[in-house]
């Protein structure tokens, strides 16, 4: 066992579960949220997939401005071919339309992603809360006045709320990085 916050405290805290048994043991309050976590990683390869198109039109469209002429697009141009027949004035109003349909894209991604992956957290807190009320209900009122209040009040509101940002935000970074 070992100490923490020093020996002002008293408390002696177990030692701690590795973190894959941990890992393992929320992974199954996940498990029967796999539609959900695969509509936000759908969002994600989405997201993934503007982010790339729009740096990959950087070039092109620098290319044509600078250029004057329809040259320039290079990469494009043989992607889309009438695109290297058409006139600057027609260029010049594609490319525009086909960053902001693709920047249209990119927020509907990055929306259902933080849409898909919150719904996600939300669920797995919503079942951890449940079980952590049914156990404490089970207790014997000469348990529960053995227990600190504070320490309960924390494990059911404070714990729960970690992990449900863990869910929510480091599993969509973890994935999306």
């Amino acid at each position: 066992p070992t100490r923490r916050g020093g020996a002002a405290k008293g408390r002696v805290v177990k030692n701690t579960p590795p973190l894959r048994a941990t890992l393992t043991r929320l992974w199954g309050y996940g498990v029967p949220y796999r539609k959900i976590l695969g509509a936000a990683f759908a969002c994600m390869a989405v997201l993934g997939l503007t982010n790339g198109a729009l740096a990959y039109l950087a070039g092109p469209a620098l290319g044509f401005l600078l250029s004057g002429g329809t040259e320039g697009l290079g990469p494009v141009a043989r992607f889309w071919p009438p695109l290297a027949q058409a006139d600057r004035r027609q260029v010049m109003l594609f490319f525009p339309a086909l960053v902001v349909t693709i920047g249209l894209f990119k927020g509907l991604s990055y929306l259902g992603q933080f849409y898909w992956m919150g719904r996600y957290g939300q669920s797995v807190a919503k079942d951890l809360r449940r079980e952590v009320f049914a156990r404490l209900c089970a207790l014997s009122p000469v348990q529960l006045s053995q227990k600190m209040s504070g320490d309960l009040l924390s494990r059911f509101s404070a714990d729960v709320a970690n992990v449900e940002v863990a869910a929510t935000y480091a599993v969509a970074a973890y994935v999306r990085d």
